[in-house]
């Protein structure tokens, strides 16, 4: 079956979304750019809009032609759009600091504390999940062994509710029993890089 209308826009939307740009070229005001541009102006900053277009910007749908429109037909088309996508990178920079520390302010000590433990396990062995048994040795979230794992269970919990944290889960055979670990999702290591730039900058 065919893809509907309602299919291909949520993709669209989802693809302008998750890139760091939305560059537009709007000459002969092609109406699925136009469509898209609209998705664009809604979801993100202008900052990360670049608009260029070739020949009398005057032509311009009147909606449309009051934002900053690069002409890359003139002399200085090519530099002035280079400059317009460095300023979408810092915007885009200075944008997702600004998420990471918000989630960061409402995050427990106990929650950050574990998602510092999980990048250090993944950077010096990738393949290790985080589980009960993994902060034993973690005084800093209490030293007695049922409170930590208290502890740890109520950190594990909010980061999964803040979509930090996932459940990795394989259901096992009758040889092998099932076997679980939460693992930080793409906002969790984003978050860790973020965070812990020196140490866990280069978290894969």
């Amino acid at each position: 079956m065919a893809p509907n209308a309602s299919e291909i826009t949520e993709a669209i939307a989802e693809g302008i979304l998750a890139n760091h740009f939305f560059l537009a070229d709007l000459t002969m005001a092609n109406q699925g750019v136009l469509v898209e541009l609209g998705i664009a102006l809604s979801l993100k900053s202008l900052r990360q809009i670049v608009l260029i277009a070739q020949g009398e910007l005057s032509d311009l749908h009147f909606d449309i032609k009051d934002n900053r429109v690069i002409s890359y037909d003139k002399a200085q088309g090519v530099a002035d759009i280079a400059r317009a996508l460095v300023e979408g990178a810092r915007a885009f920079e200075s944008a997702l600091g600004d998420r990471m520390a918000a989630i960061r302010r409402s995050l427990s000590p106990a929650a950050v504390h574990l998602l510092n433990l999980y990048g250090r396990m993944r950077s010096s062995q990738p393949g290790l999940s985080l589980h009960a048994r993994a902060v034993q040795g973690e005084s800093d979230l209490s030293i007695d062994p049922a409170t930590r794992e208290l502890v740890f269970n109520g950190a594990a919990q909010e980061l999964q509710k803040r979509g930090l944290l996932e459940l990795d889960y394989v259901v096992g055979d009758q040889q092998t029993p099932d076997r679980f670990g939460l693992h930080a999702t793409k906002l969790g290591l984003v978050f860790i890089r973020q965070t812990w730039p020196r140490t866990l900058g280069e978290l894969k």
